[in-house]
């Protein structure tokens, strides 16, 4: 990806088929690190069907990495989170 630029990311969350205790996935939160984690900032989210759209402003940093840390849960009161440090580096 390349520095200074914004870029999509498409953030969805599904069941595994036929999952007990599955409910309706209902949302989903989206942070964005630019300091392989150290700190983190909350990305705004635009529904989209069962997905969600983040715009993602890259800093002009090439070499730099991007790191997320995404969450979803359901109505039936699960959860699952996810961490991805250097997710990928901006040329």
């Amino acid at each position: 990806m390349r520095a200074n630029r914004t870029t999509e990311l498409i953030l969805s969350a599904i069941h595994i088929e036929e999952a007990v205790g599955a409910g309706k996935v209902e949302g989903a939160t989206l942070e964005i690190s630019f300091d392989e984690g150290q700190t983190w900032k909350p990305v705004n989210l635009s529904a989209d069907g069962s997905q969600w759209k983040a715009k993602i402003k890259h800093p002009n940093n090439p070499g730099g990495s991007v790191s997320f840390r995404a969450s979803a849960w359901d109505d039936a009161g699960n959860t699952i989170k996810q961490e991805v440090i250097k997710a990928y580096r901006l040329k």
